[in-house]
């Protein structure tokens, strides 16, 4: 699929943000981490140390739970096992209340950080591009589109910078090194910045690195299972 630079417009907590500029963008960026409240952006950190404390106690237990496919009922009882195994990692007093996809996501982001701490990232521009423009034409619906342009947005951006993706799910949300990581991606943004009928991608920086979280745990699942097909076949 043609990636074009265009305009960037950014949906955050204060309002829609549009900017023509990456440091425009960034500008209003870091305004937008001075204005969140303090108890969203308390809560949304202390979720951000509790997952990550728990991947990094467990990364056997964490990877399977994340296959555990869309925890359907099935599946309820082993993530109600695995929150109470880690119980200790949330502050006391704290009750584990989140939403299944948001909790899904963090944790894979904590799991795929520490994986790669102390090891070269994965290079996953060799596996097969999901997002194609056939793919794309296939779809009807308007809003079908734009959720997929935004996740080709973050698949691109995160076989193409890697690492940088990693460093910001890394990052503590709403934190100066959060927006900093944002104005080292601004290059990748821009080339990958999808265009259709000349529609404006929108987003949170919440959303992003939601989006991004999910594409780089895609890639990493297909990644894996690439390997050891490999790996089998030479044995």
């Amino acid at each position: 699929m043609k990636h074009l630079s265009r305009n960037l417009m950014m949906a955050t907590s204060a309002g829609l943000i549009m900017s023509s500029t990456a440091s425009a963008m960034v500008q209003k960026h870091e305004e937008d981490v001075l204005r969140t409240p303090a108890s969203q952006k308390v809560a949304i950190q202390t979720f951000w140390r509790a997952t990550n404390c728990a991947a990094k106690r467990d990364m056997a237990g964490t990877w399977t739970l994340l296959r555990q496919g869309d925890w359907s009922d099935g599946s309820k009882s082993v993530v109600a096992d695995y929150l109470k195994k880690h119980r200790s990692c949330l502050p006391n007093g704290s009750k584990a209340r989140f939403q299944a996809d948001s909790f899904r996501r963090a944790l894979a982001a904590g799991y795929l950080v520490e994986k790669y701490k102390k090891q070269p990232v994965a290079d996953y521009s060799a596996l097969p591009v999901t997002y194609t423009q056939d793919a794309l034409n296939a779809l009807d619906e308007t809003s079908g589109q734009a959720d997929f342009l935004l996740r080709s947005f973050a698949d691109c951006i995160v076989r193409n910078r890697t690492e940088l993706s990693f460093k910001l799910l890394s990052s503590k949300p709403s934190s100066q090194s959060e927006a900093d990581v944002f104005v080292e991606m601004q290059p990748i943004m821009g080339t990958c910045l999808p265009v259709n009928q000349g529609e404006q991608a929108k987003f949170t920086k919440t959303s992003l690195r939601g989006l991004m979280t999910e594409a780089a745990y895609d890639l990493e699942l297909r990644y894996v299972e690439n390997s050891t097909e490999n790996s089998e076949a030479t044995n």
